[in-house]
């Protein structure tokens, strides 16, 4: 049985209502529920393009940008003493971006989520990008030599349409 009334029943409640609350009107971002309030899965759409592989020679890496980019995120079971786990569900060409998106050392439990999910739009827009310890190493190399088409679009993600 499910003691609904738990630290972690109460904090998976207030993500859900924390994103719920800031992305309602975001115009870059948004968030699906997966289930059910208290809610373990979400799906995030990010409405503007990324870097995606079109083509790999043994010579020459050839992106193109793309969008929008879709995210998942799962919330184990030994959340939030564990970091959310990130996958994508579209095509996305960056040095942290594996099987998996890496958000390295910025989970705490005491972290908001919200701000992971704006921290991962940043990288979709190649504003951060961590090539020191990639999960791509062939996306890392290519952010090195690229940086001066970064970032792939100058947008403020927390920016908010409000309607009247």
């Amino acid at each position: 049985m499910v003691n609904n009334d738990s630290p972690k029943m109460r904090r998976l409640k207030s993500d859900y209502e924390n994103i719920i609350s800031e992305f309602s009107g975001n115009k870059y971002i948004n968030v699906e529920p997966l289930e059910e309030s208290p809610c373990r899965k979400y799906r995030v759409i990010y409405k503007f393009n990324s870097y995606s592989l079109k083509e790999s020679s043994k010579s020459k890496i050839q992106v193109e940008l793309k969008g929008p980019q879709i995210i998942e995120i799962d919330l184990l079971e030994n959340y939030p003493r564990e970091k959310p786990y990130f996958t994508y569900k579209t095509e996305i060409f960056h040095p942290n971006f594996g099987n998996y998106i890496c958000i390295a050392d910025h989970w705490a439990p005491s972290s908001k989520l919200t701000d992971l999910i704006y921290q991962i739009g940043d990288m979709l827009l190649y504003k951060t990008f961590n090539s020191t310890s990639p999960l791509n190493a062939k996306a890392a190399v290519w952010a090195l030599n690229n940086i001066e088409k970064f970032p792939t679009e100058k947008i403020n993600l927390r920016m908010i349409d409000f309607k009247l």
